[in-house]
């Protein structure tokens, strides 16, 4: 998106070219029913076991119920946590933040993207995140198979 704004002033054709990103984008919201969900812990006070733990408790909220999740272990004492989730037809995005932020504030500061981040993504988006998180040949992973479809 960034490039293409960059593209729109390289042009100078600001204006109409923002608002066809703008109408791009948010035909990719509507047209969407999928989040992923981005939280990268303070490791000097968390253990990628108490995180673990942490992380299940939040995705068992009676809300969610078609996810796919992953703990990521990076390297010695770096991890992070995605998820993606089915956006229930009965919560608003906003609901959704504001819930998952609750949970997730403890881990991390959830007002900085680097440690907190929730986007909608596409079906395509989606697929290909599914493919990442449940690939086998990643080793010192925690993932649980959920049940999105």
């Amino acid at each position: 998106m960034i490039d293409d704004i960059y593209n729109c002033i390289k042009k100078e054709q600001t204006l109409p070219c923002i608002k066809n990103i703008y109408s791009n984008m948010k035909d990719r919201l509507i047209n969407t029913k999928y989040i992923l969900i981005t939280i990268k812990p303070n490791t000097d006070r968390w253990t990628i076991y108490d995180f673990n733990i942490g992380m299940t408790k939040m995705m068992t909220k009676p809300w969610i119920q078609k996810y796919l999740w992953v703990i990521e272990k990076e390297i010695e004492n770096t991890f992070y946590f995605q998820a993606i989730i089915e956006k229930p037809q009965n919560k608003s995005f906003n609901h959704i933040l504001r819930e998952i932020k609750s949970s997730g504030n403890r881990f991390c500061d959830t007002s900085n993207d680097s440690y907190f981040n929730a986007i909608y993504i596409t079906n395509a988006e989606k697929d290909r995140k599914i493919e990442y998180i449940t690939d086998k040949n990643k080793l010192n992973n925690y993932y649980n198979n959920g049940i999105i479809e």
